[in-house]
């Protein structure tokens, strides 16, 4: 019996060593709408910004070049290389996506966010910018 338990508590402390989640505190930026008539129309771009915070809420601040479409937030949480949001308030779905889920890169210094198939951008890279 003595080995079973030996194998039993290996087993329970190799399921509790599993990665930690990736810290993706901080500001996270992507350009949107950065294209000729996005230019034309709204002048030099400015990005797209979800700034993740330590208590598990988000705000975003949506830029279409350099026009703000939108600002909100949420709650996120991060689990393995996937960041949930889940937004307080629904936006346009056109506008953006709302409940999704993003793929953290490998290196964990981007993300990819797929969007709505009617939306203006159909994929979103955001590359970290501050940490914290």
């Amino acid at each position: 019996m003595k080995p079973f338990a030996g194998l039993l508590a290996a087993a329970i402390l190799a399921v509790g060593c599993g990665r930690p989640a990736p810290n993706v505190v901080g500001t996270w930026q992507a350009y949107l709408g950065s294209g000729k008539a996005a230019k034309l129309y709204y002048g030099r771009p400015e990005p797209t910004e979800i700034e993740f915070r330590d208590d598990g809420t988000y705000s975003l601040r949506l830029m279409w070049g350099a026009r703000t479409v939108a600002q909100t937030g949420g709650d996120y949480r991060v689990e393995d290389d996937r960041i949930q949001l889940e937004p307080w308030e629904n936006l346009d779905r056109g506008v953006w996506p709302g409940r999704e889920e993003a793929r953290l890169s490998p290196s964990g210094r981007s993300f990819v966010l797929e969007l709505s198939p009617k939306a203006r951008i159909r994929r979103a890279e955001f590359v970290k910018s501050r940490f914290r």
